[in-house]
């Protein structure tokens, strides 16, 4: 599966984690809550659907093993649901703060007039949820550099969907409830792309190579890699070979200064890179293009 095809199911799975809270949420009566325990609330709820969704892509569609994607799934709604509940308090806090600061302000767009303060707040408050909830995505990779990207791709989701849901909800705001309910929906849609496909399109900013698998059970899968990523058999691996001849752990491909090397992690098995054998401990410098050969499987390495 390319990347190309990886950030479209992060965003379908983001609008479909998008749709879930807003079932969720209509389903609990917080009218008469405290703004800010509502808040807290909805973010949760929206961040545990989104972040559950995406969570699920790698195992479900990259790895297609159904350990990683209970893993996923759980790993992603829990750091989702933190994130978003502090997110939306954060950001509903901001929305008070900026509709009193800046008032009746106005925005003209031809026709239509913006209450700039309401514009600006609803996007500094879904912008905080993007952030958390991005930066909770990238903790869970355990990579600083990926987590620093995903808190950027979030961020930027959330000020994208907070300016499209104001946007809509000051379009449409005399008309009928119904259609204000119909808005929401919309709005948590593509508030779920905007994380989904942002923030993985983000990460790919970030990556530092890549392999590209030529043959075997996952032809034409590609894997970015961000510092060092493992290679074997085993679904918790980076790169997933599951194939005849490949060890659970077979390799690491790891940055060292400006360059890639490829680590045999010690098996006996053989592994090789440009056509020269790797001693098990041993380690190769991989040059762009290099073909990489783990058991019967062969994998192109790319920079960038």
């Amino acid at each position: 599966m390319t990347k190309a095809w990886q950030i479209y199911y992060n965003a379908v799975l983001g609008a479909i984690g998008g749709l879930l809270g807003w079932l969720i949420i209509g389903q609990i009566p917080t009218g008469d809550w405290d703004v800010h325990l509502a808040n807290a609330v909805s973010g949760l709820v929206i961040g545990l659907f989104i972040g559950g969704s995406i969570g699920a892509v790698e195992g479900l569609f990259v790895k297609r093993s159904v350990g990683r994607t209970l893993l996923g799934v759980l790993g992603g709604a829990f750091a989702g649901a933190l994130s978003g509940a502090l997110g939306l308090l954060l950001g509903g806090l901001a929305f008070v703060l900026l509709g009193e600061l800046l008032g009746d302000a106005s925005l003209s767009l031809g026709s239509l007039n913006i209450n700039l303060g309401l514009l600006l707040a609803r996007m500094l408050g879904w912008m905080a949820l993007g952030l958390f909830l991005g930066l909770g995505q990238g903790i869970l990779s355990l990579r600083i550099k990926r987590a620093s990207f995903s808190l950027l791709g979030g961020t930027i989701a959330g000020l994208v969907g907070g300016a499209v849901y104001e946007v809509l909800t000051q379009l449409f705001i005399q008309q009928s409830g119904e259609i204000q309910v119909f808005l929401s929906a919309v709005a948590l849609v593509l508030i779920g792309v905007a994380l989904g496909g942002i923030i993985a399109a983000t990460v790919e900013l970030a990556k530092d190579a890549r392999t590209i698998v030529l043959t075997g059970r996952r032809a034409n899968t590609e894997v970015s890699i961000i510092g060092k990523a493992t290679l074997g058999s085993s679904d918790a691996c980076d790169i997933y070979i599951p194939d005849e001849g490949v060890e659970k752990q077979h390799g690491i491909l790891e940055k060292r200064g400006d360059s890639f090397v490829l680590i045999n992690n010690g098996h006996s098995q053989p592994i090789s890179a440009g056509g020269k054998v790797i001693p098990p401990g041993g380690s190769q410098r991989l040059d762009d293009g290099m073909i990489i050969t783990v058991g019967a499987v062969q994998l192109k390495f790319r920079v960038k």
